[in-house]
């Protein structure tokens, strides 16, 4: 999870979600929480279609598919940037 602008206990976010890979037994998904129109958390999950008898993977039902593929992700939700800072190869 990206952490890209604080927020505290009361405030109003907005939550969107979009479909980011749809593959044959598994989909992976954005989700950003915006406060004011800004981003303040972002987070990609992955999620796979297991059927419940046998439990292994199943393929995700055609209109499922047709239904996320009008959620993909588009040129208007670029992923925000990281907020970590990473230390260089000769840092203690």
């Amino acid at each position: 999870m990206d952490f890209v602008k604080p927020v505290r206990y009361g405030d109003r976010l907005t939550f969107n979600l979009w479909t980011v890979k749809i593959g044959k037994t598994s989909c992976e998904l954005r989700i950003e929480a915006s406060l004011g129109g800004r981003a303040a958390h972002a987070r990609q999950a992955g999620a796979g279609f297991i059927a419940a008898g046998p439990n292994r993977a199943t393929p995700i039902p055609p209109e499922l598919i047709s239904r996320m593929q009008r959620f993909a992700l588009g040129e208007e939700a670029p992923p925000p940037k990281s907020t970590r800072k990473r230390r260089s190869a000769g840092a203690n």
